[in-house]
């Protein structure tokens, strides 16, 4: 007898690697007073009034003549989602017909115009394309795309401008997501993800859910649960035992730590970087996780994933954003939400992006940061009004997914990310997963133990930050 599946546990971890390009630069350049050309904002098509304000910005922008030099990108090479990739993310070899590429084109081509620049990518491995050209004082190199598991590290060393101190950007603009915030140290910023990067919104963690199932076994409308509060762990797993306790069968079982809300690092009144959990909470999650996962109501299905849910044998699938490119030809309804709260105290959903994935970045190379900054703020703004609407408004929900709700559970998700120290810097990336799937009950002695090496990273890492 087939198996209805209630939830598939997708992997979430993807490779990752780096690619580059190269550009010099005058640095006495004026802005000038008069555009050299048409304003690129206008290659926003006219009804879209909802950009009028990101146009004003843009036009605000100060307008350098870079003399047609290379303005030369370094990014990551080798992380994919929804089969695009990072490379991707910084230039196009012109119009196709496809939506992404063609934003990518024509937001590249409206820069380079405005600036009389040539954007281009290098293939060297960003990290070390970065320290080349801070050691040699190489300045054809201006922007750069590390993941966000490197960004801090490559500041400590002193190869990154702090974005704070760049004059052009407006950093608390819709175009940049300032979840990554969290990831500033002392006031310090020094990498951002927005929507110049869109693999970033592919690759964070969402829930899909089928709507015949939640129809089938009248579990009720899935948004207003999520829109009351009261889609929550516990909130999930009733749901799932429903469905999953309707059919007979075995499964292969595994886990993960995507759900409910843990942060392992916090911050002191004067921004110190802290190892704090609440051990209470954590302990209560592992518990209800743990118990769920001794049931039949979910499985790991890696191998055929896809297409268990694209069969209708699964009320859930955890997996990033990007998969639903993957379900274009799925013949059932689904939908997408967040990740559920560990329960409806949680203020809010809130969801991890891939550690891995990029952001932007300017290298401490000793070129005019004013120049660059205006460059990535125009940059982010056609992101913003070109690419984010065919990437997030067409990829994800106009082409791919059902139902017009799902758009606005996108913006719940992208706009509650979590970017904490603890996974990226102090070790704890899939520890909690790993005793979930081992069935550990002791955490409390589990993360006591960790705690020094976790602490000790930290500190170290505060050290190379405040020497620098």
């Amino acid at each position: 007898m087939k198996r209805i599946l209630s939830l598939i546990l997708a992997s979430l971890l993807l490779a990752a690697s780096v690619s580059c390009s190269d550009a010099p630069q005058t640095e006495d350049t004026e802005p000038a007073q008069e555009s050299a050309s048409e304003s690129a904002a206008e290659t926003v098509s006219p009804e879209d009034d909802k950009y009028a304000y990101a146009k004003e910005k843009y036009n605000a922008i100060p307008q350098y003549n870079l003399d047609g030099a290379d303005f030369t990108i370094a990014t990551q090479s080798g992380i994919t989602s929804g089969g695009y990739t990072t490379e991707q993310e910084v230039t196009s070899d012109g119009l196709n017909g496809q939506g992404i590429n063609d934003a990518i084109y024509l937001r590249t081509e409206a820069v380079n115009e405005r600036f009389n620049c040539k954007i281009q990518r290098t293939d060297t491995h960003v990290d070390e394309a970065v320290k080349q050209a801070v050691t040699a004082g190489d300045t054809t190199l201006k922007l750069a795309f590390p993941s966000l598991a490197r960004v801090d590290m490559l500041a400590v060393e002193g190869y990154l401008v702090d974005l704070f101190n760049a004059s052009n950007l407006n950093l608390e603009e819709a175009w940049y997501d300032k979840g990554s915030f969290d990831l500033q140290l002392f006031g310090k910023l020094y990498g951002i993800t927005g929507d110049i990067n869109f693999i970033d919104d592919l690759l964070t963690s969402v829930i899909l859910f089928s709507k015949d199932l939640m129809e089938q076994h009248q579990l009720g409308n899935m948004y207003d649960i999520v829109n009351e509060g009261k889609w929550t762990l516990d909130t999930m797993m009733t749901l799932a035992d429903v469905v999953g306790n309707d059919v007979d069968g075995n499964g292969r079982y595994d886990a993960s730590d995507a759900y409910g809300y843990i942060r392992w690092v916090t911050y002191d009144k004067e921004g110190y970087p802290q190892v704090t959990i609440d051990t209470e909470r954590a302990i209560s999650l592992l518990e209800k996780t743990q118990s769920f996962f001794k049931g039949n109501s979910w499985a790991w299905a890696y191998d055929n994933i896809h297409n268990i849910f694209k069969a209708n044998r699964a009320l859930f699938f955890a997996d990033y954003a990007g998969v639903v490119i993957n379900l274009g030809d799925m013949e059932y309804d689904y939908g997408i939400i967040p990740p559920p709260k560990y329960d409806e105290v949680q203020d809010q959903y809130y969801s991890y992006p891939f550690t891995m994935i990029p952001c932007v970045s300017i290298p401490n190379n000793g070129n005019n940061v004013d120049q660059v900054s205006a460059v990535m703020e125009a940059l982010a703004i056609q992101s913003h009004m070109l690419l984010k609407p065919e990437v997030y408004d067409q990829a994800l929900t106009r082409r791919y997914s059902r139902d017009e709700e799902s758009s606005a559970m996108l913006d719940l998700i992208f706009e509650n990310r979590i970017y904490d120290y603890g996974e990226f810097y102090a070790g704890f990336d899939g520890f909690f997963g790993k005793m979930v799937l081992d069935g550990t009950t002791n955490f409390a002695s589990r993360f006591a133990k960790k705690k020094p090496t976790a602490e000790a990273k930290i500190e170290e890492f505060v050290n190379m930050v405040l020497d620098n």
